[in-house]
């Protein structure tokens, strides 16, 4: 799956916005609303596959289902709980 329409629905739809991390091949998100569960700390990351060119990153269907996805029905159900 390409990525980069999923960052951008996230960053549209819920605020999440993406840490300024140095390359690598994990990509790291935080939402104000995750700081009240788990950790606390209010961030998740992803591990990225990258394609032949840089600009092109992908995630694999189990990545999205078992990272992305949990924590994106977390923020969705506490902005619901807030009324937002």
């Amino acid at each position: 799956m390409e990525l980069r329409p999923i960052e951008k629905w996230m960053e549209q739809n819920l605020g999440v916005t993406r840490l300024p991390l140095k390359g690598g091949s994990q990509v790291t998100y935080y939402h104000d609303a995750l700081t009240m569960v788990g950790s606390g700390l209010g961030h998740f990351s992803v591990h990225i596959i990258h394609g032949k060119a840089r600009d092109h990153r992908h995630i694999r269907r189990r990545d999205f289902r078992h990272f992305l996805h949990k924590r994106l029905m977390e923020i969705i159900a506490i902005l619901e709980d807030q009324g937002r």
